[in-house]
Protein backbone atom coordinates (compact mmCIF):
# COMPACT_ATOMS: atom_id res chain seq x y z
CA UNK A 1 0.00 0.00 0.00
CA UNK A 2 2.99 2.45 0.74
CA UNK A 3 3.88 2.60 -2.82
CA UNK A 4 0.54 3.27 -3.97
CA UNK A 5 0.48 6.34 -1.47
CA UNK A 6 3.63 7.32 -2.62
CA UNK A 7 2.38 7.50 -6.15
CA UNK A 8 -1.75 9.48 -4.97
CA UNK A 9 -2.00 13.20 -4.02
CA UNK A 10 -3.72 13.23 -0.76
CA UNK A 11 -6.56 15.38 0.20
CA UNK A 12 -6.44 17.23 3.60
CA UNK A 13 -9.84 18.62 2.58
CA UNK A 14 -11.37 15.08 2.78
CA UNK A 15 -8.86 13.71 5.77
CA UNK A 16 -7.42 11.45 4.07
CA UNK A 17 -5.35 9.44 6.71
CA UNK A 18 -4.83 5.40 5.57
CA UNK A 19 -4.26 2.41 8.16
CA UNK A 20 -1.29 1.27 6.90
CA UNK A 21 -0.98 -1.67 9.70
CA UNK A 22 -2.75 -5.08 8.29
CA UNK A 23 -2.96 -6.66 11.90
CA UNK A 24 -5.45 -3.64 12.90
CA UNK A 25 -7.19 -4.04 9.86
CA UNK A 26 -7.49 -7.84 11.02
CA UNK A 27 -8.66 -7.00 14.17
CA UNK A 28 -11.34 -4.53 12.99
CA UNK A 29 -13.29 -6.72 10.71
CA UNK A 30 -13.02 -9.49 14.02
CA UNK A 31 -14.40 -7.49 16.73
CA UNK A 32 -16.79 -6.57 13.49
CA UNK A 33 -18.22 -10.18 13.10
CA UNK A 34 -18.93 -10.03 9.54
CA UNK A 35 -19.32 -13.68 8.51
CA UNK A 36 -21.70 -14.47 5.69
CA UNK A 37 -22.93 -10.69 6.55
CA UNK A 38 -23.71 -7.98 3.80
CA UNK A 39 -21.35 -4.69 4.50
CA UNK A 40 -21.06 -1.39 3.58
CA UNK A 41 -17.94 -0.24 4.01
CA UNK A 42 -18.09 4.16 3.61
CA UNK A 43 -14.40 5.24 2.19
CA UNK A 44 -11.94 1.99 0.96
CA UNK A 45 -9.37 4.31 0.16
CA UNK A 46 -6.79 1.90 -1.01
CA UNK A 47 -9.03 -1.46 0.29
CA UNK A 48 -6.63 -2.50 3.08
CA UNK A 49 -9.97 -3.13 5.18
CA UNK A 50 -11.73 -3.94 2.56
CA UNK A 51 -9.32 -6.95 1.76
CA UNK A 52 -10.00 -8.18 5.52
CA UNK A 53 -13.58 -7.91 4.94
CA UNK A 54 -13.96 -9.37 1.18
CA UNK A 55 -12.24 -12.82 3.06
CA UNK A 56 -15.59 -13.35 5.35
CA UNK A 57 -18.36 -11.28 3.73
CA UNK A 58 -20.95 -12.86 1.72
CA UNK A 59 -20.98 -8.88 0.09
CA UNK A 60 -19.57 -5.94 0.18
CA UNK A 61 -20.40 -2.52 -1.48
CA UNK A 62 -17.81 -0.12 -1.33
CA UNK A 63 -18.90 3.55 -1.69
CA UNK A 64 -15.92 6.28 -2.23
CA UNK A 65 -16.32 9.66 -2.91
CA UNK A 66 -13.08 10.02 -4.37
CA UNK A 67 -12.54 8.69 -7.91
CA UNK A 68 -9.23 8.99 -8.18
CA UNK A 69 -9.14 5.90 -5.86
CA UNK A 70 -10.46 4.17 -9.14
CA UNK A 71 -6.88 2.55 -10.80
CA UNK A 72 -6.29 1.23 -7.52
CA UNK A 73 -9.09 -0.52 -6.39
CA UNK A 74 -9.67 -1.81 -9.85
CA UNK A 75 -6.10 -2.92 -10.01
CA UNK A 76 -6.01 -4.65 -6.60
CA UNK A 77 -9.45 -6.25 -6.30
CA UNK A 78 -10.26 -6.75 -11.04
CA UNK A 79 -13.60 -8.27 -10.81
CA UNK A 80 -14.29 -9.82 -7.56
CA UNK A 81 -17.68 -11.11 -7.76
CA UNK A 82 -18.33 -10.23 -3.82
CA UNK A 83 -17.31 -6.61 -4.44
CA UNK A 84 -19.11 -3.62 -5.87
CA UNK A 85 -17.55 -0.06 -5.71
CA UNK A 86 -20.05 2.57 -5.89
CA UNK A 87 -18.46 6.32 -6.76
CA UNK A 88 -20.40 8.27 -4.81
CA UNK A 89 -20.46 10.59 -1.29
CA UNK A 90 -22.18 8.51 0.88
CA UNK A 91 -24.20 11.67 2.45
CA UNK A 92 -25.72 11.94 -0.70
CA UNK A 93 -26.15 8.26 -1.66
CA UNK A 94 -30.06 6.54 -0.47
CA UNK A 95 -28.64 4.54 1.86
CA UNK A 96 -31.62 2.88 2.65
CA UNK A 97 -32.24 1.82 -1.12
CA UNK A 98 -28.59 0.77 -1.18
CA UNK A 99 -29.03 -2.08 1.38
CA UNK A 100 -32.65 -2.91 0.25
CA UNK A 101 -31.14 -3.81 -3.13
CA UNK A 102 -28.40 -5.78 -2.56
CA UNK A 103 -28.38 -7.03 0.78
CA UNK A 104 -30.69 -10.17 0.40
CA UNK A 105 -31.96 -10.18 4.15
CA UNK A 106 -28.28 -10.79 5.02
CA UNK A 107 -27.35 -9.16 8.30
CA UNK A 108 -25.95 -5.93 7.46
CA UNK A 109 -22.89 -4.12 8.93
CA UNK A 110 -21.34 -0.60 8.67
CA UNK A 111 -17.66 -0.23 8.14
CA UNK A 112 -15.79 3.12 8.44
CA UNK A 113 -12.61 4.85 9.29
CA UNK A 114 -14.17 8.52 9.54
CA UNK A 115 -12.46 11.67 9.48
CA UNK A 116 -13.57 13.55 12.44
CA UNK A 117 -15.65 16.08 10.44
CA UNK A 118 -17.83 13.98 8.60
CA UNK A 119 -18.35 11.53 11.24
CA UNK A 120 -21.95 13.50 13.25
CA UNK A 121 -23.46 13.91 9.70
CA UNK A 122 -22.69 9.62 8.51
CA UNK A 123 -24.03 8.57 11.85
CA UNK A 124 -26.95 10.45 11.60
CA UNK A 125 -28.23 9.62 8.00
CA UNK A 126 -27.93 5.96 8.84
CA UNK A 127 -29.82 6.45 12.36
CA UNK A 128 -32.43 8.27 10.17
CA UNK A 129 -33.18 5.13 7.44
CA UNK A 130 -34.09 3.29 10.49
CA UNK A 131 -32.24 0.00 9.16
CA UNK A 132 -31.36 -2.44 11.27
CA UNK A 133 -27.46 -3.03 11.15
CA UNK A 134 -24.20 -2.99 13.40
CA UNK A 135 -21.49 -0.03 12.93
CA UNK A 136 -17.99 -0.89 13.22
CA UNK A 137 -16.52 2.60 13.00
CA UNK A 138 -13.05 3.80 13.13
CA UNK A 139 -13.31 7.60 14.23
CA UNK A 140 -11.03 10.59 16.69
CA UNK A 141 -10.41 8.61 20.39
CA UNK A 142 -12.18 11.56 21.71
CA UNK A 143 -15.35 11.82 19.49
CA UNK A 144 -15.58 8.08 19.91
CA UNK A 145 -15.58 8.67 24.15
CA UNK A 146 -18.39 11.34 23.36
CA UNK A 147 -20.40 8.95 21.11
CA UNK A 148 -20.12 6.14 24.14
CA UNK A 149 -21.07 8.84 26.55
CA UNK A 150 -24.32 7.31 29.17
CA UNK A 151 -27.15 9.86 28.75
CA UNK A 152 -27.14 11.34 32.21
CA UNK A 153 -23.43 12.28 32.47
CA UNK A 154 -21.07 15.15 31.23
CA UNK A 155 -20.06 14.17 28.21
CA UNK A 156 -23.13 13.05 26.75
CA UNK A 157 -24.56 15.37 23.60
CA UNK A 158 -27.23 14.59 21.53
CA UNK A 159 -25.65 12.26 19.49
CA UNK A 160 -24.75 10.14 22.78
CA UNK A 161 -28.42 10.03 23.04
CA UNK A 162 -29.71 8.98 20.08
CA UNK A 163 -26.84 6.00 19.88
CA UNK A 164 -27.65 4.68 22.71
CA UNK A 165 -31.54 4.45 21.86
CA UNK A 166 -30.63 2.88 18.85
CA UNK A 167 -27.47 0.84 19.79
CA UNK A 168 -25.28 -0.58 22.42
CA UNK A 169 -22.12 1.36 22.42
CA UNK A 170 -18.72 -0.25 23.08
CA UNK A 171 -15.34 1.05 22.32
CA UNK A 172 -13.17 -1.68 21.86
CA UNK A 173 -9.51 -0.93 21.00
CA UNK A 174 -7.35 2.07 20.94
CA UNK A 175 -5.36 2.88 17.46
CA UNK A 176 -1.98 4.55 18.02
CA UNK A 177 -1.72 7.44 14.91
CA UNK A 178 1.31 5.82 14.30
CA UNK A 179 -0.45 2.99 12.52
CA UNK A 180 -1.62 5.71 9.53
CA UNK A 181 -0.47 7.67 6.66
CA UNK A 182 0.23 10.49 6.78
CA UNK A 183 0.45 10.36 10.48
CA UNK A 184 -2.41 12.56 12.25
CA UNK A 185 -2.59 15.11 15.12
CA UNK A 186 -4.69 12.45 17.05
CA UNK A 187 -5.29 8.97 18.77
CA UNK A 188 -8.65 7.24 17.25
CA UNK A 189 -10.50 4.48 18.59
CA UNK A 190 -12.60 1.80 16.92
CA UNK A 191 -16.29 1.49 18.10
CA UNK A 192 -18.84 -1.19 17.68
CA UNK A 193 -22.26 0.21 17.83
CA UNK A 194 -24.33 -2.94 18.14
CA UNK A 195 -28.24 -2.55 16.58
CA UNK A 196 -30.79 -2.69 19.82
CA UNK A 197 -34.30 -3.83 19.45
CA UNK A 198 -36.98 -1.60 19.30
CA UNK A 199 -38.09 -0.03 22.97
CA UNK A 200 -41.61 -0.77 22.85
CA UNK A 201 -42.32 1.91 25.37
CA UNK A 202 -41.35 5.00 23.28
CA UNK A 203 -45.14 6.25 21.88
CA UNK A 204 -43.81 8.57 18.82
CA UNK A 205 -40.25 8.07 17.47
CA UNK A 206 -40.06 11.58 15.88
CA UNK A 207 -40.78 13.25 19.04
CA UNK A 208 -38.13 11.40 20.33
CA UNK A 209 -35.71 12.43 18.05
CA UNK A 210 -37.16 15.69 17.85
CA UNK A 211 -36.58 16.24 21.80
CA UNK A 212 -32.95 15.14 21.91
CA UNK A 213 -32.49 17.38 19.25
CA UNK A 214 -33.57 20.47 20.77
CA UNK A 215 -33.07 20.04 24.63
CA UNK A 216 -29.13 20.03 23.63
CA UNK A 217 -28.83 22.72 21.20
CA UNK A 218 -28.92 25.17 24.11
CA UNK A 219 -27.15 22.50 26.66
CA UNK A 220 -25.68 25.63 28.70
CA UNK A 221 -29.25 26.22 29.82
CA UNK A 222 -31.76 24.67 31.43
CA UNK A 223 -33.72 22.10 29.64
CA UNK A 224 -37.44 23.53 29.44
CA UNK A 225 -36.36 26.81 27.52
CA UNK A 226 -35.70 25.30 24.43
CA UNK A 227 -38.54 22.61 24.98
CA UNK A 228 -40.82 24.81 26.30
CA UNK A 229 -40.57 26.47 22.81
CA UNK A 230 -40.40 23.96 20.23
CA UNK A 231 -43.46 22.04 21.64
CA UNK A 232 -45.40 25.10 22.72
CA UNK A 233 -45.87 23.44 26.22
CA UNK A 234 -45.69 26.08 29.33
CA UNK A 235 -42.60 25.67 31.76
CA UNK A 236 -44.54 25.46 34.56
CA UNK A 237 -46.10 22.21 33.41
CA UNK A 238 -42.46 21.23 31.83
CA UNK A 239 -41.53 21.97 35.82
CA UNK A 240 -43.51 19.57 37.09
CA UNK A 241 -43.36 16.57 34.69
CA UNK A 242 -39.45 16.96 35.36
CA UNK A 243 -40.39 16.49 39.51
CA UNK A 244 -42.66 13.47 38.96
CA UNK A 245 -39.31 12.25 37.39
CA UNK A 246 -37.46 13.09 40.18
CA UNK A 247 -35.48 15.70 38.02
CA UNK A 248 -35.34 19.67 39.13
CA UNK A 249 -37.32 21.96 36.43
CA UNK A 250 -33.46 23.42 36.52
CA UNK A 251 -32.10 20.24 35.04
CA UNK A 252 -29.87 20.50 31.65
CA UNK A 253 -30.15 18.11 29.02
CA UNK A 254 -27.11 16.18 30.15
CA UNK A 255 -28.56 15.23 33.64
CA UNK A 256 -31.23 13.03 31.74
CA UNK A 257 -30.65 9.38 31.21
CA UNK A 258 -32.40 7.52 28.22
CA UNK A 259 -35.45 6.82 30.07
CA UNK A 260 -36.03 10.22 30.98
CA UNK A 261 -35.86 11.48 27.64
CA UNK A 262 -38.37 8.40 26.75
CA UNK A 263 -41.14 9.22 29.40
CA UNK A 264 -40.62 13.26 28.98
CA UNK A 265 -41.12 12.28 25.23
CA UNK A 266 -44.10 10.33 25.73
CA UNK A 267 -45.71 12.78 27.94
CA UNK A 268 -45.48 15.37 24.96
CA UNK A 269 -46.35 13.05 22.23
CA UNK A 270 -49.74 12.47 24.69
CA UNK A 271 -49.83 15.60 25.27
CA UNK A 272 -49.90 17.53 21.74
CA UNK A 273 -52.10 14.54 20.57
CA UNK A 274 -55.00 15.64 22.60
Amino acid sequence: MEDDVLNFKIKKSLGQNFLKNEKICQKIVEVAEVENSFVVEIGPGFGALTQELLKYAKKVVAVEKDKDFMPFLEKKFGSNSKLLIVWEDFLNLDFKRLVEEHSNGLKVVVCANLPYYITTPILLKILHSKLKCNLILMVQKELAVRIAAKPGTKNCGAISALVHYFFKPEIVFNVSRANFFPVPKVESAVLKLTAKEKDETLKCEETFLKLVRVSFSQRRKILINPVSFSFNISKEILKEVLNEMGLKGEARAEELKLEDFIKLSNFIFKTKKS
